[in-house]
């Protein structure tokens, strides 16, 4: 059974940067202070979460939670910065809700999975309450995570026809997707760093790498000590912080960015087992 909610009330009007980690079987998203070492949660939100796999911090502080509810029912809920209750819910009737990323216009992007092997990508333009998929031809079997840049260009992490990783952009103003090349064994998270860099999490190599746009090769390799799956950095992209999942543990290991170098293990439940990452405020 899920813990009741709390937040510090430090928290609730704090400007100082949150880290939120979306702890898939605990049904609930964990709130951490960015600051400091040894960090212990400030704040728990378990109000109306039931199995979260995503999460995303909008330029008004507000957090987006993918949440599923039903064997085939989800929905994206809106949790005000220091509210444990959700002040808008978009029902998502189809299918599951795996990620979700909010565009600087307000629009709502969310990978939508199904039992049937079916994989898509929808919008909710800014104040609507109905998606529309954008889709995307190339990765047929999974997608497992969707992030934009500040362009406006969208990405997506996943699996393609040929059953290998790769990663897709939908260029702004644009309706087809695009290979970028990008040569993954199995896809994880998306990010982006303050210069445009590409970062991407490859579970299967268990390392996280920095691509320039247009480049196939890393300009960067991050190892990782698991599979590394989520990823978030701050907003001056020095730290980085990497969902890494061993059998049925998870744990959320920090780095030093720009040095590459492992600094701590936040602390955790023994039973956690986390699939999403954010941080406030969120890169655009």
């Amino acid at each position: 059974m899920a813990r009741a909610s709390w937040i510090a009330s430090g928290v609730r009007t704090t400007t100082q940067p949150l880290l939120y980690v979306a702890d898939t079987y605990a049904y609930e998203v964990a709130v951490y202070m960015q600051q400091g070492r040894n960090q212990n949660p400030v704040g728990e939100i378990t109000n109306g979460i039931t199995f979260p796999t995503g999460v995303w911090v909008d330029q008004y502080r507000n957090l987006w939670v993918s949440n599923t509810y039903g064997e085939l029912e989800s929905n994206i809920l809106r949790f005000p910065q220091g509210s444990t209750k959700p002040d808008r819910t978009l029902a998502d009737p189809n299918w599951n809700a795996d990620d979700v990323w909010v565009a600087p216009d307000g629009s709502v992007y969310a990978i939508n999975s199904g039992y049937s092997g079916n994989f898509e990508i929808v919008k909710y333009p800014p104040h609507k309450t109905v998606s529309q998929p954008v889709g995307d031809p190339y990765l047929t079997s999974d997608i497992t995570a969707i992030a934009g840049d500040t362009s406006g260009n969208l990405f997506a992490s996943g699996l393609g026809v040929s059953g290998g990783g790769e990663v897709d952009e939908l260029p702004a103003g644009s309706t087809q997707w695009q290979n970028t090349g990008i040569p993954l064994m199995e896809p994880g998270g998306l990010a982006f760093d303050r210069e445009g860099h590409l970062v991407v999490s490859d579970i299967g190599r268990e390392v996280v790498e920095v691509f320039s746009l247009g480049h196939k090769k890393p300009r960067e390799i991050i190892q990782c000590s698991a599979q590394c799956w989520a990823i978030a950095l701050n907003h001056r992209a020095k730290r980085l912080w990497v969902d890494e999942v061993n059998d049925l543990n998870g744990t959320i290991d920090e780095f030093s960015y720009q040095k590459a170098q492992f600094v701590e293990t936040l602390a955790q439940p023994s039973n956690s087992y986390p699939l999403g990452l954010a941080t406030t405020p969120d890169l655009y």
